[in-house]
């Protein structure tokens, strides 16, 4: 199928599937046939137009309204660029989203399992990106060092502490290829935690025990001590090693000294999260490729990239899970823009 074909065919599927929404009856999906009638009948829109039908939607649990089926969570966008916006996450997510999440071999995720709000009406709101967290952590086999419990833990900072002793237990033997984070900036804040108490960790490591002042509960710092698997004094002292090494200067290219296997960055690195790029590559060497391997936002899954080694940020598109369209850059300002396929 080309992708043309493709585009149209996920088009009318979605139009097909929302005629009997409040939308639908507005914009008369069921007279739509073809991508030429529905750019004849639906108006280029943006996010202020569903405002309303949303608000309505997470405060009176009104249904059926922008499209058809269960809101299982509302997703926030960030509010950098206009005032925060709460995507409707439908029950399809999962099916069509969350399969991208799938495991990269033995990998170290650095990430935190943001605390869900909810609605008036109990609906969660919640990043997106967690919900990809929970798609990783729940895929068979398990290939993570650090166990679910680390990932639920709400302060950022004691997460990925946590995430990065149970990361640095693992011997250069373990068969690790890639390191992944949603964020560069969580990636570098984990870094960073790293250059700061590599001391502690190391001690954490030989104790086998995690450092009093990480803000726990007794049960789940008895859960994740168990599953340190006791103290490891070698790994400690490998470690320490590797730290005071006399070519081993202000942690640079620290990465490929602690997890020799690791071939892949993965992170969220285009748009606004680039400046980043230099200062991550710093840790990782030359030997190690960064990759950025979604174009995500909070609206959804939008292209991946399937050329790691060679690209850091470039994208195919998915025509078969969503419709695209197009506005020149210079008349992304415009209040009548021409509107490309």
């Amino acid at each position: 199928m080309t992708i043309p074909a493709a585009s149209s065919a996920t088009l009318l599927s979605i139009v097909s599937r929302n005629v009997s929404t409040e939308i639908g009856r507005q914009w008369n999906f069921a007279a739509i046939q073809s991508v030429d009638d529905f750019r004849t009948n639906v108006p280029l829109t943006d996010y202020e137009v569903y405002r309303p039908y949303i608000q309505r939607m997470m405060e009176n649990g009104e249904k059926d309204l922008i499209a058809s089926g269960e809101v299982v969570f509302y997703a926030p966008t960030s509010g950098t660029t206009s005032k925060s916006k709460f995507i409707p996450k439908y029950s399809d997510f999962k099916e069509n989203e969350l399969k991208l999440a799938a495991p990269l071999g033995r990998t170290v995720v650095f990430a935190n399992m943001f605390a869900t709000m909810r609605t008036s009406l109990g609906v969660p709101v919640t990043p997106g990106s967690a919900k990809h967290l929970q798609a990783l952590l729940s895929a068979e086999p398990y290939n993570y060092p650090a166990p679910p419990e680390a990932y639920r833990i709400a302060d950022l900072t004691d997460a990925l502490y946590v995430q990065m002793v149970f990361a640095l237990k693992m011997t250069p033997l373990t068969n690790t290829t890639t390191i992944m984070s949603f964020f560069i900036s969580t990636l570098l804040t984990a870094l960073n935690i790293l250059a700061s108490e590599w001391k502690q960790m190391v001690e954490d490591i030989q104790q086998g025990k995690l450092k009093h002042s990480l803000k726990l509960t007794l049960e789940k710092r008895e859960s994740l001590q168990e599953a340190m698997g006791g103290p490891d004094p070698a790994r400690a002292n490998e470690l320490e090693s590797i730290f005071n090494s006399a070519s081993f200067t202000k942690f640079k290219n620290i990465i490929p000294q602690l997890w020799p296997s690791v071939d892949l960055v993965s992170v969220l690195c285009g748009g606004e999260f680039s400046h980043y790029i230099p200062r991550l590559q710093y840790f990782l060497g030359e030997s190690i490729s960064m990759f950025s391997f979604f174009y995500v936002s909070s609206e959804g899954v939008l292209g991946v990239n399937r050329w790691p080694h060679k690209h850091i940020s470039a994208y195919a598109l998915l025509p078969e899970s969503k419709f695209y369209e197009f506005i020149p850059l210079d008349q992304t300002e415009s209040p009548d823009p021409e509107v490309l396929l």
